[in-house]
């Protein structure tokens, strides 16, 4: 494989799935690295979002701020009424013969189980280390240019996380039931203050915080 197949974290997180390098696997054999459990962040739509994703450039050397193109997005059922990371996400992913990755995915409290197939995949030939007359490698190349988003455009927002961490969950909902998470003492993340405070009505007027007319916090 050319590039690593990763899935989307909440909070703009990656994790590594299939590595850059890994062989795929002879006729009649197929390759998987077991379960992974995972935990829902945010079960209040009723989903655990799985996005899958793999870098723009190929290579092993990936940085987190690299762009990313995307593969396939898998919805999961959960149960709504649970807090985040109660109910526990099972991720297994596989590797056949015709360079093609299954994912299966399975809530443990609901029950319910979806399948995806990555394809479109890249993959890279080993010639050992080949060298141009001059003794050097080929150059890559220019960095590619990542298109951004077009201005006004939706999109999903991945709400599953590989490890118990209060970050992962939005502000507006970790302070329904841990209050003290935002206590000034404990110097809470900036982001998540911003999202509960989003929701609140100003003190003064009772306006969103989104509401133009609201001035009370200007001079």
């Amino acid at each position: 494989m050319a590039k690593d197949i990763e899935g989307r974290l909440a909070r703009g997180s990656y994790y590594q799935l299939l590595k850059a390098g890994t062989h795929v696997p002879f006729e009649g054999e197929e390759l998987s690295d077991g379960s992974l459990e995972m935990y829902c962040a945010d079960p209040r739509d009723r989903h655990a979002k799985f996005q899958f994703c793999t870098p723009t450039r190929p290579g092993s050397d990936t940085q987190r701020s690299d762009p990313r193109d995307d593969l396939e997005t898998l919805s999961l059922a959960v149960d709504t009424a649970a807090r985040p990371f109660i109910e526990r996400l099972t991720l297994k992913t596989t590797l056949d013969p015709d360079g093609i990755v299954h994912v299966t995915a399975r809530s443990d409290l609901r029950g319910d189980q979806e399948r995806k197939s990555l394809h479109d995949l890249q993959f890279s030939v080993s010639l050992g280390s080949a060298k141009t007359n001059a003794g050097i490698a080929d150059d890559p190349g220019p960095p590619l240019e990542h298109q951004a988003a077009e201005v006004g455009s939706v999109v999903v927002r991945s709400n599953v996380a590989d490890k118990k961490n209060n970050y992962y969950v939005p502000g507006e909902l970790l302070y329904t039931y841990n209050s003290t998470y935002f206590s000034r003492a404990l110097n809470p993340p900036q982001i998540q203050v911003d999202e509960r405070l989003y929701y609140q009505p100003c003190a003064i007027c009772r306006r969103r915080a989104n509401d133009p007319k609201c001035r009370c916090g200007s001079r």
